[in-house]
């Protein structure tokens, strides 16, 4: 049976405004922070191939209507300084969403890292407030790192959760499309895999998240 709660006068904590809503709880939520490069390091043949990956990941998300209203979205760019794109949606929003990404600028990786780890951070706050709990989320990221690059980030974002519970893919992809390096974090060890695209890429994890809704894991330690 439905709960439901009036949240009057709250912050909401992603956005800073004021916000009265009623709140159906429902099953627990995902959040997934989507990271893409927007520096000079990507081209914008790389970018517009993201673009159409992720579309297409929202496209497999939405196949569910259940999981289409579970699962929330941030799409967060970086290059000097990163920046979330729309903040905080199901992925059902996203659906009809234009990303229209640019590249250009320097990159700071471990801005955009720990910004990634503040909007999760954020959004945990916020589904405590209203009273959803929250299913283990993900960090999914696009960048450009040579192989040894991306163990040390990926050992680094692992070391910032501080034991909190999460998932990650990093995509590192080749210039001609092929043969991309990709780390996954899978809660316990660092993985590198082989990916030949970002469709690949991005059709893996939409299985993953898929079927993550029908276990019983919640986060821990946030």
């Amino acid at each position: 049976m439905m709960k439901e709660k009036i949240v009057r006068n709250n912050t909401r904590p992603e956005c800073g405004t004021l916000f009265t809503e009623i709140v159906g709880v429902y099953s627990p939520h995902k959040a997934v922070a989507v990271l893409a490069d927007t520096s000079d390091y990507m081209t914008g043949g790389t970018v517009r191939q993201f673009q159409a990956a992720f579309h297409s990941f929202v496209q497999d998300i939405c196949a569910d209507p259940k999981i289409s209203e579970e699962t929330d979205l941030s799409v967060i760019t970086f290059s000097e300084v990163p920046e979330s794109v729309k903040g905080w949606m199901p992925a059902r929003a996203w659906k009809e969403e234009e990303l229209n990404l640019k590249t250009g600028g320097e990159r700071n990786i471990k801005a955009a890292a720990g910004f990634a780890i503040q909007e999760l951070q954020k959004q945990a706050r916020r589904y405590t407030l209203v009273g959803i709990q929250q299913k283990i989320p993900y960090i999914l990221m696009v960048t450009s790192l040579n192989e040894k690059e991306l163990q040390k980030l990926g050992r680094s974002i692992v070391r910032k959760m501080h034991g909190c519970e999460f998932r990650m893919g990093i995509l590192s992809p080749d210039p001609a499309d092929r043969a991309s390096r990709v780390v996954l974090y899978n809660g316990k060890d660092l993985v590198k895999i082989k990916a030949s695209s970002y469709k690949d890429f991005f059709e893996f994890f939409a299985l993953v998240i898929q079927d993550s809704f029908g276990d019983n894991q919640l986060k821990s330690g946030w």
